[in-house]
């Protein structure tokens, strides 16, 4: 799917930012996760799929590979914080797809996903543009350091 395509049957397009990503059982007999996001002034929840199901057209591990991938990240600890797209038509009703903010790729658990294919040279430019931006930490100095910096 694409986001010209999303448009074309009426959903509605969203940005925003990944604010939590939970995986968690749920009922005493299921595996889901959910990847809580927010906007300007709207929130929703993205997931609450069974993992450990086989009713769905993905399997629960190639489901979460696939949305980490989408999301563009390689460990669930980099989630939070991520900017995405989402796409719905009801905002009473879930949330349908998922997609990546700066590349045309969308991610659905209830259907089949080519992003396994096409995307991992693209999460490799994601992490290297990553990279680049980070800042530098401080370094850290003792409380004599401190003290005595400006004594000179």
């Amino acid at each position: 799917m694409t986001l010209q395509q999303l448009i074309n049957e009426n959903y509605t397009i969203l940005n925003g930012e990944i604010s939590k990503f939970v995986l968690r059982i749920k009922d005493d007999s299921t595996l889901v996760y959910n990847v809580i996001i927010q906007g300007d002034g709207w929130g929703c929840n993205y997931g609450d799929y069974d993992l450990l199901s086989y009713n769905y057209k993905v399997n629960g591990a190639e489901a979460l590979f696939t949305l980490l991938k989408t999301i563009g990240v390689d460990s669930t600890d980099k989630i939070v914080g991520k900017a995405v797209r989402i796409a719905f038509k009801d905002p009473s009703e879930p949330v349908q797809f998922i997609g990546n903010i700066v590349y045309d790729i969308w991610f659905n658990f209830m259907e089949e996903n080519e992003v396994l294919s096409e995307f991992p040279d693209k999460l490799d430019e994601i992490d290297v543009k990553e990279e680049e931006e980070e800042k530098e930490i401080p370094q850290k100095i003792s409380v004599e350091e401190r003290y005595t910096e400006g004594e000179e």
